[in-house]
């Protein structure tokens, strides 16, 4: 295993640009924000993407446990703004992608199973709000979507 300090020791420039690029890609994410917030769902996805771009950049194995949480949160806001645009294959594919980090991902798991239902794939939908609620028992949304699924099974 690399030793942090010697790594950088060597790569100064390295330990700058990936910082300047976690920066760049906090910007892009909450340019992005904001462009959902007004319903620009098209524009949000545009710099959802190129914050992952910019995270795909930062190759940097030391600070892998900073980008997965920021790669989670980036894929999550893409698919729901393909969610919204009701394009579900889109959104399973990046649910599925946050899956490959976080297996007990709650929202990848639910909007997984909502998009499953926009594809009137409501056996999918079933079995992704079922595990999601094994996760997460409480949570209201998901006994709610289990309820509507059932109606339609």
């Amino acid at each position: 295993m690399i030793n942090e300090i010697d790594y950088f020791a060597e790569n100064p420039a390295l330990s700058e640009r990936s910082l300047l690029n976690i920066e760049t890609v906090n910007k892009l994410k909450l340019i992005g924000n904001e462009f959902f917030k007004k319903h620009e769902y098209n524009l949000a996805i545009e710099k959802y993407c190129k914050a992952l771009k910019y995270l795909e950049a930062i190759f940097w194995i030391a600070i892998i446990d900073e980008i997965n949480p920021i790669k989670i949160t980036l894929l999550l806001n893409k698919s729901q703004c393909y969610l919204n645009l009701k394009r579900p294959i889109d959104t399973i594919m990046d649910c599925k992608e946050v899956l490959e980090l976080d297996n007990r991902n709650i929202k990848a798991l639910f909007r997984i199973s909502e998009a499953n239902i926009q594809l009137n794939k409501f056996q999918e939908a079933f079995e992704y709000s079922t595990l999601a609620l094994t996760y997460s028992p409480n949570e209201k949304a998901i006994q709610q979507q289990l309820e509507l699924i059932k109606k339609k099974i």
